[in-house]
């Protein structure tokens, strides 16, 4: 019985590590700002110029997101889509921040 649990726990926590690695990895540059929504504040990449605007909401490690959490900053960064996640503020897409490539305030 004991083995049976000890199965069962491994299985759940190599399929909760295995779900945070499922994502399209992709490399994203471009200008991060606050966005409020009634009470809600959400920090948003914005990628793109005048005919092509993608925004983007951050998630991911509190320790990247403080990082980011600067007005107008530039950065470019790796993230992974997370299409399944809606985004608290209704605009973009959600991504999950995984690596800051370059950050300038």
């Amino acid at each position: 019985m004991r083995r049976l649990s000890v199965l069962i726990a491994l299985g759940i926590l190599w399929g909760c590590s295995s779900a945070r690695l499922q994502g399209t990895l992709v490399e994203l540059s471009g200008t991060v700002n606050p966005l409020r929504m009634d009470s809600q504040l959400c920090w948003m990449l914005e990628t793109g110029g005048m005919q092509e605007k993608a925004f983007y909401e951050l998630h991911g490690p509190e320790r990247l997101l403080q990082q980011l959490r600067r007005d107008n900053a530039r950065v470019r960064l790796r993230a992974l889509l997370r299409p399944e996640c809606r985004p608290s503020c209704g605009v973009g897409t959600c991504i999950e921040v995984v690596e800051i490539l370059s950050l300038q305030p």
